[in-house]
C-alpha cells in the first residue's frame, strides 16, 4: 500500500514539475546567474531553469535557452529576463528587464490551439510583443524596447500596467503594430504608440540576422577621434548646444541630412507623421542599445524593388555584429544621448550633446530646413475581411503584403 501512495504521490506530482521547470542551458559564454528565492547562483551548460526564476548575463556574455517546447531564446550580454510562465497549455510570458534576447520560437508551439492568438508574449517596462512567428530580436534600453523581425509576424504594443494574463496581454497587443519580415518598430516609453512598422536598412538587417549569439566586434557606440577642426556650425557653443533644442537639431544637419521629398512610391517609403502615429523612412538605421532611429542621408538611392532607400556612408554604417556605428566624432549611448567631438579656434576638444534627428526628418521645416510634406498615413478599407495590421493601417511596406492572406491596398493620396 505504501508503494502505491508512493507511484499516485508521483503521478499528480509529474504535470506540476514538468510546468515548473521551464528551460535548460544549452550554451554559455562567460557568466550567468540565476536568482530564485532571492539567491544567486552561477549557471553552467545543463542547468534547469524553473518558472519564476530571473537570469541575468554579465559583461561580454551569452546564454542560450532551449524551453521545453523546443522554443530557444538567446540572452544577450548585460541583459536580465524572468521567465513568468510557460507551459501548461497557455502562452508563455517572458518578461525582458533590460538588455537583448533573440528568440526562435518552435513551430510546434505555433500550431497550439488557436491559429489567431500569440504564443509567446515577450514584455518590457515600455512594450508587449505577442509573437506569431518565429525569428526576431527585441532589445530594452533606458527608455525604449525595439524590435526586429526576421522571420514569421508579431505584434507590438505600448505595455500597460496591470496587464499580467495571457488574455490581458492579448487584448494590449491587438491594439498594437504587426510586424513581417524585414521591419522594426521602437516603443519610446514617452510616446502612446510604437512606430509603425518600417524596412531596417538592408545591409543591418543581414548583419543582425546572422549575429544570433550576440558576438561584439566593438563597443555598441565607440567614435573615432577628434578632427582638428569643429563640426559644430560656427557660433555654436556647448553651453548654447546644452539649452536650445533649434540649435541641437542644427548641430547636426550636416551629419544627418533630409532625404529630399521625392513622389510616388518613394515618397511613401519615406514615411509619414500623422497624428500620433510615426512610420520611419525605410531604410533607416537603428541604434539598437537606445532605440533611436537614423534615417537615411540625401544621397540615398531609392529601389523601388524592395521599397527602401540605399543609405550611403554618409550618415554612418552597420558593423560586422550589426551595431549602427555612427558618423566619425559622433557617439550615442545607451540611454539615447548623442554627442559630438569638437575642437574649438584654440585647439580645445569638447563634447558638445545634440539632438537625435527626426525619424521622418523630410516633413520637420525648423528641424533640417526641408519643406513641410503634407503626408497622410494610408487608410484601412474596412471592406477587407481580416483585421488591420500597424493599429488601422494597411499596405505600409508594400510589396511585402501581397502575400499570404494579406493584401495590399492603395495609399490615400496626400
Amino acid at each position: 500500500m505504501s508503494s502505491l501512495k508512493f507511484f499516485l504521490v508521483l503521478l499528480i506530482a509529474l504535470p506540476h514539475f514538468a510546468w515548473a521547470q521551464a528551460a535548460v542551458v544549452r550554451m554559455l559564454r562567460g557568466q550567468a546567474v540565476q536568482v530564485s528565492d532571492g539567491k544567486e547562483v552561477a549557471l553552467k551548460p545543463d542547468d534547469q531553469v524553473s518558472v519564476g526564476t530571473k537570469i541575468r548575463t554579465l559583461e561580454k556574455s551569452f546564454l542560450r535557452l532551449a524551453f521545453n517546447d523546443k522554443t530557444q531564446i538567446n540572452l544577450g550580454p548585460n541583459s536580465e529576463m524572468v521567465v513568468e510562465r510557460f507551459g501548461g497549455g497557455d502562452s508563455g510570458i517572458i518578461n525582458v528587464i533590460k538588455g537583448k534576447i533573440r528568440a526562435t520560437v518552435s513551430k510546434d508551439y505555433l500550431e497550439m490551439r488557436e491559429k489567431q492568438r500569440s504564443k509567446l508574449f515577450i514584455k518590457s517596462p515600455e512594450a508587449v510583443l505577442g509573437v506569431r512567428g518565429t525569428d526576431f530580436m527585441l532589445s530594452v534600453g533606458a527608455s525604449a524596447t525595439s524590435t526586429v523581425l526576421f522571420e514569421g509576424e508579431i505584434a507590438f504594443a505600448r505595455n500597460e500596467a496591470g496587464s499580467v494574463t495571457p488574455a490581458e496581454l492579448e487584448v494590449i497587443v491587438e491594439r498594437g503594430v504587426r510586424l513581417f519580415p524585414g521591419e522594426f518598430s521602437v516603443q519610446d516609453g514617452q510616446k502612446s504608440s510604437p512606430t509603425v512598422p518600417s524596412l531596417l536598412n538592408v545591409g543591418q538587417l543581414e548583419k543582425l540576422e546572422q549575429n544570433n549569439t550576440f558576438n561584439s566586434d566593438r563597443a555598441p557606440s565607440s567614435t573615432a577621434e577628434a578632427t582638428s577642426a569643429s563640426i559644430v556650425p560656427a557660433g555654436l557653443s556647448g553651453t548654447l548646444a546644452a539649452n536650445a533644442e533649434e540649435s541641437l537639431k542644427t548641430a547636426i544637419a550636416g551629419i544627418v541630412p533630409a532625404v529630399p521629398v521625392t513622389t510616388g512610391r518613394a515618397a511613401e517609403a519615406q514615411g509619414f507623421v500623422s497624428a500620433d502615429q510615426v512610420k520611419p523612412t525605410n531604410g533607416s538605421f537603428l541604434h539598437v542599445e537606445s532605440g533611436v532611429v537614423i534615417p537615411p542621408p540625401a544621397d540615398a538611392i531609392f529601389d523601388s524593388t524592395t521599397n527602401t532607400f540605399i543609405a550611403s556612408s554618409t550618415n554612418g554604417g552597420v558593423s560586422e555584429d550589426g551595431s549602427y556605428v555612427p558618423p566619425k566624432n559622433m557617439e550615442i549611448t545607451a540611454d539615447g544621448k548623442i554627442t559630438v567631438t569638437t575642437v574649438g579656434e584654440n585647439g580645445k576638444v569638447s563634447r558638445v550633446e545634440v539632438a537625435p534627428p527626426p525619424p521622418v526628418t523630410s516633413l520637420a521645416t525648423s528641424s533640417f530646413g526641408a519643406p513641410v510634406v503634407s503626408a497622410s498615413a494610408p487608410q484601412w478599407n474596412p471592406a477587407l475581411d481580416r483585421p488591420a495590421p500597424n493599429g488601422g493601417l494597411q499596405g505600409i511596406n508594400d510589396p511585402q503584403r501581397a502575400s499570404g492572406s494579406f493584401t495590399d491596398v492603395i495609399f490615400r493620396a496626400p
